[in-house]
């Protein structure tokens, strides 16, 4: 391809004529970036999509985060879980009762 372009600048021939030339023998997969134009420009397109799509998606689960109890004893959550206030009660005079030392 440097052969060719060398061939071509030296018989006067324009960039553009250059660049024309290298799309008909190889499509546009010769370009350094894609045309600002057609099904080109779902690959300019796309990063911001994705970028849009993803602070969405953040947003949406720090609302969800925000929105969870604290303490989930307060909410009720603890009566849930299958241990009676007997039990819990039990469990927290024993743990006192071995942390006196």
């Amino acid at each position: 391809m440097l052969k060719e372009v060398d061939q071509a600048l030296a018989r006067g021939d324009s960039e553009d004529a250059i660049t024309q030339a290298f799309v008909q023998e190889f499509g546009t997969k010769v370009y350094a970036e894609p045309p600002h134009s057609g099904f080109s420009l779902v690959a300019w397109s796309m990063p911001a999509v994705y970028l849009a799509v993803g602070l969405v998606l953040v947003l949406f689960v720090i609302n969800r985060w925000r929105k969870r109890p604290v303490n989930p004893v307060a909410s009720g959550a603890a009566n849930n879980t299958g241990i009676s206030p007997e039990m819990l009660e039990r469990a927290r005079l024993r743990a006192a009762r071995e942390t006196q030392d």
